[in-house]
């Protein structure tokens, strides 16, 4: 969701990280990740698109799990969503599909 801003030249964004379960139901895996783009020469509102936002979304998010452990990127899921008391396994969550979704909010604001 884009978080508000004074500028023109600059917007910023939260990025929330979620598992669905078979159920349907969202547990949280992470919350408070954000990004802001900027755009020197103009309004920033008017030079994003939705694929330029999904590129800043797998920036924030997917380096950091395989900056953990290349070999083995799903560990960093699998311990989120334990903290969350899910059980799961590398094995489980590796064959879950993993979508960068951008909410109504941001798709309004596009």
């Amino acid at each position: 969701m884009p978080t508000t801003s004074t500028s023109k030249d600059c917007q910023s964004f939260a990025v929330r990280e979620y598992l669905v379960l078979e159920d349907g139901n969202r547990v949280p895996l992470r919350e408070r990740l954000e990004f802001t783009i900027v755009t020197p020469c103009g309004d920033v509102h008017d030079e994003v698109c939705e694929e330029a936002l999904l590129r800043a979304m797998r920036s924030i998010v997917l380096p950091e799990l395989s900056a953990i452990d290349p070999e083995r990127p799903w560990d960093c899921l699998v311990r989120l969503a334990r903290r969350r008391r899910v059980q799961t396994c590398a094995e489980e969550i590796s064959h879950i599909p993993y979508r960068l979704v951008l909410s109504d909010d941001v798709r309004n604001w596009l």
